[in-house]
């Protein structure tokens, strides 16, 4: 699937002034920040494929962007952790968060070479709290058996 590439302009009327960030660490690791409330596995499941297609593109396409403009390294063996920082703090399903898509939308956008389980070493995934930012954060860094 190819991601067409967007002037400035059109990435800060397409994602209404959300922003995406990115940081390589002294170390090597990089820390991404999604911006939006995380959606659930159950909502991924019950929307229609144009939507969940949608969002895909779109977080595929902010990511290459932060690939390119943050020079972030693509990772051949990775371990990945992710946060996800919800508005409420309400009762949630930690297995109903399931990072397919974000991991998907980083192997296309060049962060990770590949996402199969022999390359990549996915952490519990953490369910956190910020009322004013919901977002999904990030940590990958190089792994080695």
């Amino acid at each position: 699937m190819n991601t067409p590439t967007l002037t400035a302009a059109e990435f800060r009327q397409r994602f209404g002034g959300v922003v995406y960030d990115a940081q390589v660490e002294p170390d090597g690791s990089v820390w991404l920040c999604i911006p939006g409330e995380p959606v659930s596995l159950n909502q991924w499941t019950r929307q229609h494929w144009a939507k969940t297609r949608s969002i895909l593109l779109n977080m595929t396409t902010g990511l290459r962007i932060l690939k390119t403009t943050c020079k972030l390294p693509c990772f051949d063996c990775a371990a990945v952790q992710i946060v996800y920082y919800f508005r409420t703090n309400r009762r949630r399903d930690q297995d109903n968060y399931t990072p397919k898509q974000l991991l998907d939308a980083m192997r296309r956008a060049g962060i990770l070479a590949d996402d199969n389980a022999e390359v990549l070493r996915l952490l519990p995934v953490e369910l956190r709290v910020d009322k004013d930012r919901p977002r999904t954060e990030v940590f990958v860094r190089e792994w080695r058996e």
